[in-house]
């Protein structure tokens, strides 16, 4: 035998026969008294052995229970109409519900259950079977608490034995036996030990509690939502049934191989074949564990032909179960790895979710948007869940791959990939959809099929809006037209981001406003410079083109000491308490009661009141770097606003200046003076109408002096009026005819006089006529090459056209070539939404902008637009192309700004534009049919004189490489530049692409002005550049190029790429800025233009500018452009000339010196837009440069105080 598993009997023969014939007369007698004295000895209890006696009686009594509840269950529900069996069900269903269902009342279940088996082992240590005596107190402690502790599971068992029958139509179908089994054992066995009398040893089924742990698991388990399941679910249930099987079975085999007295049936072995043998707990754990390994060393073994039988039932169960539970824990595995798991929820972080139909590279642009370290802070407690498609497995692999980088290790704890799909409720669940904080429906930016994928999103937020309502749903769609499908479902119009609409709006504000595209993309996509290229020696304008890099746009809570006061005002307190660091562009109204809308505003105007509306959260749009910059005015403090100071010496002044302006009402109702030039901010301050007063006064006295002193040397000195002024220096005639001239002697003096003014109007007169003949002299002249340009393009026109048509052949010609190509030629077909080219004088005056449409649906095979056959008969109409997004488009072109300063617009498209008949109307805009990529229909769009040139992607070019899809967009981007390089112009080329890393396939080309000292700067440079010390830092540079960002690259800052990446990310920043796509859509729908420093600016800080605009021109200032070769005063050198193109210190001594002092003028249209970067909002103490053109917003409620118009238009190209 095996030491410490088998106990061999200690007690002698007399002993055990005295046990036995105790057990005997006690049994035959019946009485408990005799029994219980014959067996107390000094305060402990000796148990007899468990002999099969015992076991026969608990197993027919336990057996006649489940019986009885069997029949009478039967019984019972074929008459359940007399008893009133509906009732009875009504009445316990609720209990029965919470009795099954309820997690507190599983786990109290199940701690009695375990109670129940603790208790069992304990009675077997402490007063076991072979002798070991046990307190009497402690024997009677441990009966009741294990039958009082099962007075509950008999309550459990009665209600739903009796809620079972009343539901049941009279059959054992729908009856739990396996659960009636269990409980009859259990019950039945431990009442009958514990108030039968004449039993002595502890003999009871006590130990199939295991069993019912088991079912309260299972019950407790479907309790639990599907996001519990996974790995560590699968682990924890099969130890549960491992353990329970395990200590159940060595429970039943440990009681049937220790039962004293002739087994039942029979003996399958005598006792003088093998020695007498006694199984203790831990050998039979021992033994059933060696049973299912099948190790089987057979150092112990059954003795009895029931332990035998059970040996081989534990064997084959055993098997069954270790073969099951990893089958389970490889399934849960592989399902987590292929993406079938679930999100496991931690209560101390919020998640959110990403389904639809994104691919790889929009998952990644999302993640990295989604957790920038800019949003550190915010995003510290927030993880998420991708819930991609089954048929998505290669983006699943691939987003695996990617977490699994280096860099990306703290994403791999923060980012769940699973499959599945949102209209499956049981997928949503699997995400915790219910909990979660926020949700995402994207498309595939890049697929072929627009439509396809705006439907099927359309059907995912339908479905998670029936599962569950109240979680915020963001839905990116790919065409503007499928917006009324989202707001039909159910989704505000504020969390749907149109993703045509927003590339082609940004597109149109780039024909309109040099460098919005790079404006635009930085405030929606986080983008900072590597500290590495800040100080680029290479690139000197680097250093302060990433100032305006960190900027973003953020929503903040407006202090309400703001609430009434203009907007003009807020807008100047913010800046001057952030020191320059933030500004206020814009607010939200947002609602707060249901059913009532959110309003959004961007700078309507400096004297707008803002947060007037009590029933609306009044939210400011702010532009800065972080939120930690943006500093309001204190709430409990009051904000002077008003027209005079706050200050002591003001208190005087309201009187006589509300006289002047007319007593105010409200405080938003304040006048304002009309808005003329000089006007200053949103409402006069006192100490400027002061100054324009004394400077009139002043003025006025000086004409006066003069014109007096004019009249004594004309008295005194007896000379003429012409002399006189000579000498004083020169009489206004205004001065002089606003002056009263008494006291004058002699008629001499009024003929002077007379003679003066006759004079000075004839001067004048002489001068009106020569700038009218001058100006009649240049329309004239305009007109003439117009129409000699004209008449040259419309004979061209008509030569090809009679060419084609063959109007122009003799009538044996026109013979021959009908027999050649087998008859006349077709007649012209009708095009869809009766297009027009752009007119000869608009090509010759130039000024448009050219919109390049790739489209690689759009080919004459498709749309029906080739030549026919000689069988074929003519179309009568020209099919059209895909849509365009054109009204968004025009729309964004025009918007905010003066009808007469909107620039035409010129399309070149292959095929018709299905939308063009929308813009068919709106003047200034054309079409010019051919393919984009062709050179003479470049030309026919007039390139050479165009202001811009945007090549606009509308689908991509889709090939087995997912990287060519920018394919076509880079070859038309070097086509038009390489066209315009060799006729010597400088066009913005703007190019949409999608992927980031392609923008390095179209590098931005410098060209400078072939007049003025930049090509003798350029010259010598290029001696420097052939020096061998410079030709490996120069590859160098070219090498770095290739692994920089897009937002930083030069095309990138002259605001002449735009990335498809900036739509994800918007949507991405959603989470911070829910009002984020109705704020740009805003910003798309206000005026920009670019205007120059004012005449009286000499130099100041960019607060001090945006205080001057503001105050001055009723505009806001959104950015700077400035030169590349501009180099900060603190950074200049006087002794050393720049090297501008180089971009460091050397070159000729001292000829950047002389131009910094002859290049003094301001910012003008006609200057290289290549040679200028963009600076988004900068902060406020960086300098502004003479040369700085400023960008700046229109108020949306106001009107703008702007300089003359041939300041901002520039001059048709030659």
């Amino acid at each position: 035998t095996h030491p410490g598993r088998i106990h061999h009997i200690a007690m002698s023969g007399c002993q055990h026969d005295q046990l036995h014939s105790h057990s005997a007369n006690g049994t035959s007698n019946g009485t408990s008294n005799e029994s219980s004295e014959a067996h107390l000895h000094e305060g402990l209890v000796y148990c007899e052995l468990p002999s099969w006696e015992d076991f026969t009686l608990h197993f027919s009594a336990c057996m006649g229970v489940f019986a009885a509840l069997v029949v009478s269950s039967m019984l019972l529900s074929s008459c359940r109409n007399l008893w009133n069996g509906e009732f009875v069900s009504r009445l316990l269903r609720r209990l029965v519900s919470d009795v099954s269902m309820s997690r507190v009342y599983l786990c109290i279940v199940a701690l009695i259950a375990l109670l129940v088996c603790v208790l069992h082992v304990v009675r077997f240590q402490a007063g076991d079977i072979y002798g070991n005596a046990m307190a009497l107190g402690t024997a009677r402690i441990l009966n009741d608490v294990e039958a009082y502790s099962c007075f509950l599971h008999l309550f459990e068992v009665l209600v739903i034995w009796l809620f079972t029958t009343a539901n049941s139509s009279g059959g054992i179908k729908g009856f739990p036996v396996a659960r009636t089994i269990v409980d009859s054992f259990l019950l039945t066995s431990i009442f009958l030990r514990y108030f039968s009398g004449t039993q002595h040893s502890h003999f009871s089924f006590a130990y199939v509690a295991s069993l019912r742990i088991f079912g309260i698991w299972n019950a407790f388990r479907s309790t639990l939502s599907i996001c519990w399941e996974g790995v560590s679910l699968q682990m924890v249930h099969t130890g549960i049934v491992l353990l329970t099987f395990v200590f159940f079975t060595s429970m039943l085999l440990q009681q049937l191989e220790s039962l004293a007295g002739k087994p039942w049936p029979v003996n399958s072995a005598t006792d003088s074949q093998y020695p007498a043998q006694r199984w203790s707990m831990d050998s039979s754990l021992y033994y059933v564990a060696m049973t299912i390994a099948t190790v089987g060393y057979g150092d112990l073994w059954p003795r009895s032909l029931l332990g035998q039988m059970c040996t081989i039932g534990i064997a084959i169960k055993g098997l069954y179960l270790l073969v099951k539970c990893s089958f389970g824990i490889l399934a849960a595995v592989y399902q987590g790895v292929g993406g079938g798991g679930l999100y496991e929820k931690n209560t101390r972080n919020k998640h959110v979710i990403v389904a639809g139909n994104p691919s790889y590279q929009v998952l990644v642009d999302f993640v990295q948007e989604l957790f920038h370290e800019d949003h550190m802070q915010e995003s510290e407690d927030l993880n998420l869940v991708l819930l991609l498609n089954p048929g998505l497995e290669s983006t699943l692999q691939a987003m695996k791959s990617y977490l699994n980088r280096v860099q990306n290790r703290r994403l791999q704890h923060r980012v769940w990939v699973l499959q599945g799909s949102a209209v499956k409720s049981r997928d949503l669940d699997r995400v915790g959809y219910k909990d979660a904080t926020m949700a995402w429906l994207l498309p595939n930016l890049y697929s072929e099929d627009a439509q396809r994928e705006d439907l099927d999103n359309a059907m995912r937020a339908l479905a998670m809006l029936r599962h569950t309502k109240f979680v915020r749903i963001a839905v990116v769609c790919l065409k503007v037209e499928h917006r009324p499908l989202l707001t039909a479902v159910g989704i505000p119009r504020g969390d749907i981001l149109c993703a045509g609409e927003l590339k082609v709006g940004i597109l149109g504000k780039a024909c309109q406003v040099q460098g919005f595209a790079a404006w635009a993309a930085i405030l929606l996509k986080n983008t900072k410079a590597p500290e590495r290229l800040v100080n680029d020696l290479a690139r000197p304008w680097m250093a302060e083109f990433t100032r305006g890099l960190e900027n973003e746009l953020y929503e903040v809570n407006l202090s309400k000491a703001y609430l009434g006061a203009p907007f003009g005002a807020i807008a100047l307190d913010v800046v001057e308490r952030s020191e320059g660091k933030a500004f206020l562009v814009g607010y939200i109204e947002e609602a707060i009661f249901p059913g009532d809308a959110t309003a959004t505003y961007v700078f309507p105007g400096r004297s707008v009141h803002i947060g007037n509306n009590e029933d609306k959260l009044c939210k400011g749009i702010f532009i800065a770097a972080c939120r930690e910059d943006i500093r309001q005015h204190v709430e409990w403090k009051n904000f002077a606003w008003s027209i005079v100071g706050a200050g002591p010496a003001d208190a005087a002044l309201k009187a006589g200046l509300a006289k002047q302006l007319g007593a105010p009402g409200l405080p938003n109702a304040i006048p304002e003076p009309l808005a003329v030039k000089g006007a200053q901010g949103f409402v006069r301050e006192w100490f400027t109408i002061e100054d324009e007063k004394l400077s009139g006064t002043e003025k006025t006295m000086v004409s006066a002096a003069k014109v007096r002193a004019s009249k004594g040397v004309q008295t005194y000195g007896k000379v003429s009026q012409f002399a006189a002024e000579r000498l004083v220096g020169g009489v206004s005639a205004d001065a002089v005819a606003s002056m009263e001239l008494a006291g004058a002697e002699g008629s001499s003096g009024d003929a002077a006089k007379a003679l003066f003014n006759q004079h000075l109007e004839a001067q004048r007169e002489a001068e009106r006529e020569a700038e009218v003949v001058e100006v009649e002299g240049e329309i004239r002249k305009h007109e003439r090459s117009m129409a000699a340009y004209a008449r040259v393009m419309n004979l061209v026109t008509n030569e090809e056209v009679d060419k084609w048509r063959g109007l122009d052949m003799a009538p044996e010609e026109k013979d021959q070539d009908d027999e050649l190509w087998g008859g006349a030629p077709p007649p012209a077909m009708t095009l869809w939404g009766s297009p027009k080219e752009p007119p000869p004088a608009l090509l010759v005056r130039g000024g448009h902008a050219l919109i390049l449409a790739l489209d690689a649906d759009d080919t004459a095979e498709d749309r029906g637009g080739g030549s026919p056959t000689n069988n074929a008969k003519p179309v009568p109409c020209r099919k059209p192309g895909s849509r365009h997004g054109l009204m968004e488009l025009v729309g964004c072109l025009h918007a905010g700004i003066p009808r007469h300063r909107a620039r035409p617009l010129v399309v070149l498209a292959n095929e018709v534009p299905y939308d063009w008949p929308a813009i068919a109307g709106i003047g200034d805009v054309y079409l010019v049919l051919g393919p984009p990529l062709s050179g003479s229909v470049l030309r026919r769009g007039g390139l050479q004189q165009a202001h811009v040139v945007v090549v606009h992607q509308l689908k991509p070019s889709v090939t087995d490489d997912p990287s060519t899809v920018d394919s076509e967009a880079v070859f038309a981007c070097r086509l038009v530049e390489s066209l315009i390089t060799a006729a010597g112009k400088d066009i913005p080329v703007v190019c949409d692409i999608m992927l980031e890393r392609n923008a390095f396939f179209i590098p931005h080309v410098l060209r400078s002005r072939t007049d003025g000292w930049r090509i003798r700067i350029a010259k010598d440079t290029d001696k420097e550049k052939a020096d061998e010390d410079e030709l490996p830092r120069d590859r160098k540079l070219h090498t770095e190029d290739s692994t920089l960002p897009f937002y930083m690259q030069t095309r990138f800052a002259t605001g002449q790429l735009f990335v498809s990446s900036v739509i994800t990310a918007t949507a991405a920043n959603m989470m911070y800025n829910p009002a984020l796509p109705s704020i740009f859509q805003e910003l798309l729908s206000a005026g920009y233009m670019v205007l120059p420093l004012d005449e009286e600016w000499t130099t100041g800080t960019y607060a001090d500018l945006f205080r001057h605009f503001m105050k001055r021109r009723n505009v806001l200032p959104v950015g700077l452009l400035r030169r590349m070769d501009h180099v900060p005063e603190d950074e200049e050198d006087e002794d050393e000339g720049i090297d501008t193109l180089g971009g460091k210190k050397g070159g000729i001594a001292g000829v950047g010196k002389e131009f910094n002092e002859k290049e003094t003028v301001r910012w003008k249209p006609r200057e290289c837009p290549s040679e200028r970067i963009v600076i988004v909002m900068p902060p406020g103490d960086m300098q502004v440069a003479e040369h700085d053109g400023v960008i700046c917003m229109m108020p949306t409620r106001g009107k703008p105080i702007l300089p003359p118009l041939e300041e901002l238009v520039a001059p048709p190209s030659k």
